[in-house]
């Protein structure tokens, strides 16, 4: 999960794309509180620690990403 976490940000600023989306807050729910090494995994280190200033009722508020991210996911660029 790390990995890909950290492939993705190796492109994006979020995992849905331009803003914070579902995908994140699914992604940071996923990791139950432990934080990736910023060691290996420098982007998504520092991707859980900007999520995790978020509050949960915020992060249950974020949506869908953004299309063209999703297209890209999807194999679609």
């Amino acid at each position: 999960m790390v990995d890909s976490i950290e492939s993705n940000l190796q492109v994006h600023q979020w995992l849905g794309g331009l803003t914070p989306s579902k995908d994140d807050a699914d992604a940071y729910a996923s990791l139950a509180g432990k934080a990736p090494s910023v060691a290996t995994h420098p982007n998504a280190a520092a991707w859980y620690s900007l999520v995790n200033m978020f509050t949960e009722s915020t992060r249950a508020s974020w949506v869908a990403g953004t299309t063209a991210a999703v297209a890209e996911k999807k194999g679609g660029k």
